[in-house]
């Protein structure tokens, strides 16, 4: 802990619980980079909900659950924004087996934005979802803005490619 000990003011590190600051709020809730059941006091992964201005935003870094448990949902509460992976060799996450699927549909966010993805996992995704791409650098997201059917959104270097080869809308919201 040296290094993050050098920093000033508050530290988000990879442990579960809140963190406030301003009008920003982060919650951490334990959980596994593999299957359940999850150890809080020995995580391996931290699901990142951040809420700002209104918007509920879950980061799930390299989540590889194959479903959420019923704890981690109540914590979680209404996301309106879900920052997860759909492929992942190393959570064992692919098109097979849907895990990131899973986790999508259980949380119910309006927006996916996938981490990790590949042409079967994306395929698979806009004929779930209503397909956006952004080659946008920054993307700016309000309760108002927001679509009102669930839809995933694709940005990053791959997002012009999927949404030419996929037909996809570039996102205007």
């Amino acid at each position: 802990m040296g290094f993050v000990d050098s920093f000033p003011g508050q530290k988000l590190v990879q442990t579960a619980g809140p963190l406030t600051v301003g009008d920003v709020s982060v919650t951490g809730i334990a959980a596994a980079h593999q299957e359940i059941p999850v150890d809080p006091a020995a995580t391996t992964d931290v699901v990142y909900v951040v809420e700002i201005a209104g918007v509920r935003v879950a980061f799930f870094g390299e989540i590889g659950q194959t479903e959420l448990s019923a704890d981690q949902l109540s914590a979680l509460g209404q996301v309106d924004v879900l920052v997860g992976p759909l492929s992942n060799a190393n959570s064992v996450m692919n098109a097979t087996n849907k895990k990131g699927f899973n986790l999508a549909r259980q949380v119910r966010a309006r927006v996916l934005i996938p981490m990790y993805t590949d042409m079967d996992t994306t395929k698979l995704a806009v004929a779930e979802w209503k397909g956006f791409y952004s080659t946008a650098p920054s993307l700016t997201l309000s309760k108002a803005t927001l679509p009102s059917q669930p839809s995933v959104l694709f940005m990053g270097g791959q997002a012009a490619n999927y949404g030419s080869l996929l037909h996809l809308p570039e996102c205007n919201w």
